[in-house]
């Protein structure tokens, strides 16, 4: 299932040289000038497998292959752009296809992303709201076609506006006997087509893209999906997505509120949801759906040993039919730590998850941070 962010994941291959540092002494004056330009820069793929397991698919195996690169006439400021691709296949005959790219141009000053993905995937279906119970459990198979591609330019300082288009094709070629989604009932039930179109919008003053030690990512994006542009059904989504980096020493303290609100006709597929990979891990992906979904979590991340790392986490989410219904006394919560092993000097990193909440222990394996 696509979300946003989804994300992209790609291990550095990337080595930067530079011009060396000049000392100039000037009286009792000691000045440090660094030429930024860029001398040589060396890409190359980096590919590795990796196997998990988590109650959807059982045991997963794969392949990741990832290529990082830096353009010609980029300095040591610039962002490098990846482009990742992964290979799955699971114990339960699923599979999973995508491919993205992650585009820094101009020294930072536009940014580009796109996705496409394909996958034959097994979800679990609870109902719709904040409190259902775990006997309303039913297990569906998605059939998933979808795609993205988002364009943000730098207008002032350190601030992003552009626009993104999504696009997602389903069909559900089995569902649970005598459960929700068999009657037809729900939207999406029988599938979905989704295509939307709207603006974003971000300020980003991280000091790395793949491990930020300090600095903050806001972004606000609006999405209005239609039957003018493809769209099965009329219906928007509104994100607003707030991190915040903390430096501590040599550890670092993160920190994430995410909002997602939906309008109109919308598709069980894109109503607002906890659990999962990246949102209130501890729980399954979408355990929780609705319109509307508020999630806080927080990190602190430090180092162990050379390339270890070691991350504690909790948080806290809900989800509700109407802003009116949201309460601090009826949260979702969750907490958990993990291993972290850097790939490359910008900081990438293969994680390793352990969350426990009130739905049990759940592991995680993935590349780069949760946020």
């Amino acid at each position: 299932m696509a979300q946003e962010t989804p994300p992209p994941l790609p291990p550095d291959s990337l080595q930067v040289v530079h011009k060396d540092t000049v000392t100039i002494l000037k009286k009792d004056t000691v000045q440090t000038l660094q030429d930024d330009t860029l001398k040589a820069t060396k890409n190359k793929w980096d590919i590795f497998p990796f196997v998990y397991y988590t109650p959807e698919t059982q045991f997963a195996f794969g392949l990741k292959a990832i290529y990082v690169q830096k353009f010609a006439g980029s300095t040591a400021k610039d962002r490098p752009t990846s482009y990742p691709l992964t290979l799955t296949y699971t114990t339960q005959k699923q599979i999973i296809v995508n491919a993205n790219a992650d585009i820094w141009k101009q020294h930072n000053a536009v940014h580009m992303q796109g996705w496409l993905g394909y996958s034959i995937y097994p979800y679990f279906f609870y109902g719709i709201g904040n409190d259902t119970q775990e006997e309303a459990e039913e297990e569906f198979t998605s059939r998933i076609f979808d795609a993205y591609a988002q364009y943000e330019k730098k207008v002032f300082g350190n601030v992003y506006v552009g626009g993104r288009y999504e696009f997602r094709n389903e069909t559900i070629p089995t569902v649970t006997e005598e459960g929700e989604l068999i009657k037809g009932e729900i939207a999406g039930s029988k599938g979905t087509r989704a295509s939307g179109l709207g603006p974003v919008m971000s300020y980003d003053t991280r000091d790395h893209l793949y491990y930020p030690r300090k600095g903050a990512f806001h972004q606000v994006s609006y999405l209005l999906f239609n039957k003018a542009l493809g769209s099965e059904s009329n219906f928007s989504r509104y994100r607003l997505d707030l991190r915040k980096y903390i430096g501590i020493k040599r550890s670092v303290l993160a920190g994430q509120a995410f909002y997602n609100f939906t309008t109109g006709d919308t598709p069980f597929q894109y109503l607002s949801y906890l659990g999962g990979g990246n949102v209130l891990r501890g729980f399954l992906e979408a355990r929780y759906r609705d319109r509307h979904a508020m999630v806080y979590q927080v990190e602190y991340r430090m180092p162990l040993f050379k390339r270890m790392g070691l991350v504690g986490f909790a948080a806290t989410g809900q989800v509700v039919h109407s802003l009116k219904d949201y309460s601090f006394n009826d949260q979702h919560l969750a907490a958990g730590s993990g291993l972290r092993y850097r790939l490359n000097p910008e900081g990438m990193n293969v994680r390793m998850d352990v969350a426990v909440s009130k739905a049990g222990n759940y592991v995680y394996f993935s590349v780069n941070e949760a946020f």
